[in-house]
């Protein structure tokens, strides 16, 4: 009994039970990202990914208040990788739509890395450095339908709490130019929901979703970590810490064959000795594992070793 259960936790990491597709699962385990996206991938499908407000909320859950937790999000650290996106991931980024300043964007004429965006008094777009602080700011209302300019001067804000107050507000930063067209008043120098990046997916999920907490650093932090208050945070890949998984569960079934030494028929008590191992896998953690007894076409668990001149009988 003793050999079995061993052998059985020993192959447990094989046998998962199927859950829901498109869960997240968070793992205690502390590993580096690499490691942890390597086990995602081998019992998952792999890091979590987010593609909105509502995947955030069930990403929360799954960490259950917990933080400092690897979600799927890994940069490259390259200027030359960066892609435009809206704040809001439904609007898709058009660069044939795009009013931009004679000689925007333009980095700061090379002097500086600038990956957020300014519309000035004409409605014409600037890059800016997304940790700049700006007095204005548009959000967008999709209940209403409406772009609601905020003009703060006693509060400036950085491209990033600007688009965090819209969506505690409202919807979000305002993004695209059938949004923009909503504006009843003039600009005023605000941030709007532009900003590039050199970040993506480990599943190459296209979201542009992003829920940063504050300035991120890609030039040694290049991976994403869920923080305090489901806000995300870039850190130093190597770093070991929890992880969240996406996806089903991966299935396999493992067959494993036992030798037992009994004086007693054992098939009267093969529900009781299946329960037992259970219990004792439960007790160890690993619950996620459950147990069958394979059956021949007389419904026997256990055979006899019996010699070629003895009578068989069903189950021997």
């Amino acid at each position: 009994m003793d050999q079995a259960l061993l052998l059985f936790l020993l192959l447990s990491e094989l046998c998962w039970p199927m859950l829901l597709a498109h869960e997240y699962h968070f793992v205690a385990e502390p590993m580096s990202w690499s490691d942890a996206q390597t086990h995602c991938t081998r019992h998952y499908t792999d890091l979590a990914s987010v593609s909105d407000m509502k995947d955030l909320q069930r990403l929360k859950t799954a960490a259950n208040g917990l933080s400092d937790a690897w979600i799927g999000l890994q940069s490259s650290g390259k200027l030359s990788d960066r892609e435009w996106h809206w704040s809001q991931p439904t609007v898709k980024y058009n660069e044939a739509e795009t009013p931009w300043i004679t000689g925007q964007p333009n980095d700061g004429n090379g002097f500086e890395t600038q990956n957020c965006l300014m519309i000035d008094t004409n409605g014409l777009w600037n890059d800016i450095q997304c940790a700049v602080e700006f007095e204005c700011f548009i959000c967008y209302n999709e209940s209403s339908n409406t772009a609601i300019k905020i003009h703060d001067p006693s509060n400036g804000r950085t491209w990033i709490e600007a688009q965090q107050f819209c969506r505690a507000k409202h919807t979000d930063l305002m993004s695209g130019q059938d949004q923009q067209k909503l504006l009843k008043e003039d600009s005023h120098r605000c941030l709007i929901g532009l900003f590039r990046d050199s970040w993506h997916w480990s599943d190459r999920s296209p979201s542009t979703f992003r829920n940063w907490k504050s300035y991120v650093n890609t030039d040694t932090q290049k991976c994403a970590a869920l923080g305090d208050e489901g806000r995300w945070e870039s850190a130093e890949c190597g770093l070991k810490m929890s992880f969240i998984c996406q996806g089903a569960l991966k299935t396999k079934k493992t067959l494993v064959k036992i030798n037992m030494s009994s004086p007693v028929d054992l098939n009267p008590l093969s529900q009781e000795i299946l329960e037992q191992l259970q219990k004792q896998l439960d007790a160890n953690n690993f619950g996620h594992v459950k147990l069958t007894w394979k059956k021949d076409k007389n419904q026997c668990v256990f055979k006899k070793q019996i010699s070629s001149s003895s009578k068989k009988q069903p189950c021997a």
